[in-house]
């Protein structure tokens, strides 16, 4: 957990440098947040005077990363209340687990729909002048944003004086470090990287299949954040090696077929959701594959 939120601290930080002087801080302030929440929980509940795994300064970093930083303060504190109190102290080691991050990103979804789809920069007024983020801007108008800006990680301009382009979330901005980051996850065989790296398959054969612009749809919205650190949460996800591919593929199936079909233009959120309820069934029928496999081995080889 300690090497994905130091991840997070650098991409927050490479934010700051290029979009919000005052990121960091606001960053900073809600992973504090979720480790209070976390240690006045422990306190009530258990009277002890201790955090119960410091989990919860993840969930914070992840939520406040994957919305606008223009979200008021206390919607983001509800959303927290949601996925540390709720979510993540409540679970248990058993049964589905959903993750925290994913809960509280679409109770904001829910409840302040307006402030997350609100993607401005400080300085612009949205009253004044629209803007859209690139995949935003793909989904309404069909326009493809320049692959180059995308991959240097600077976003601005204007789309024929309509759109003043800016950023998405802050960690989603920063494709080619997560596919670095990625990597190493796979080399050092992390938990959770099958479902990571299938996701990220899954997702790009059914954009080809559908005939949507690879590269883009790879670098625009929060595929590659999620692929990192979403899928790789070992809680929320299944355990076995042959259910983590299924639910990969579930989940970038899923994903593809949101992002062109539906009103939404990400659909992170519904389609981990889904393997997160799904992952105890996936588990299991990995689990009758692997059975039904060693049965039929068995036959083959016993003497006669």
């Amino acid at each position: 957990m300690l090497k994905m939120l130091i991840a997070l601290a650098f991409l927050a930080g490479l934010y700051t440098l290029l979009y919000d002087h005052h990121y960091m801080l606001r960053w900073s302030e809600f992973v504090l947040l979720g480790l209070a929440l976390e240690f006045a929980t422990n306190v009530l509940a258990n009277g002890r005077f201790a955090w119960r795994s410091g989990a919860s300064a993840m969930t914070a970093a992840l939520l406040v990363m994957s919305v606008p930083t223009t979200v008021p303060f206390l919607p983001m504190f509800f959303a927290l209340v949601v996925a540390v109190v709720i979510i993540r102290m409540g679970s248990s080691s058993e049964g589905i687990n959903l993750n925290p991050m994913l809960v509280g990103r679409l109770f904001l979804m829910l409840a302040y729909g307006e402030s997350v789809v609100n993607w401005t920069l400080p300085g612009i007024d949205p009253d004044t002048v629209t803007t859209a983020t690139p995949l935003e801007l793909f989904h309404q108008e069909d326009a493809i944003y320049e692959v180059k800006r995308l991959l240097a990680c600077r976003l601005c301009g204007s789309w024929e004086d309509m759109y003043q382009i800016v950023p998405g979330s802050p960690g989603e901005m920063f494709g080619i470090l997560l596919i670095l980051f990625g990597l190493y996850l796979i080399f050092t065989k992390t938990p959770g990287w099958r479902t990571g790296l299938s996701f990220v398959l899954a997702f790009l054969a059914t954009c080809a299949v559908l005939r949507q612009p690879l590269v883009f749809n790879l670098f625009s919205g929060a595929v590659l954040f999620a692929a990192v650190f979403i899928a790789t949460d070992p809680k929320s996800t299944p355990t076995s090696s042959g259910a983590q591919w299924m639910a990969g593929i579930l989940a970038g199936v899923t994903n593809a077929l949101i992002r062109t079909y539906t009103f939404y233009s990400e659909g992170i959120v519904f389609s981990f959701l889904l393997v997160n309820l799904l992952a105890p069934t996936l588990d299991r029928l990995t689990f009758t594959l692997r059975g039904m496999i060693l049965r039929r081995r068995r036959k083959r080889f016993a003497p006669a």
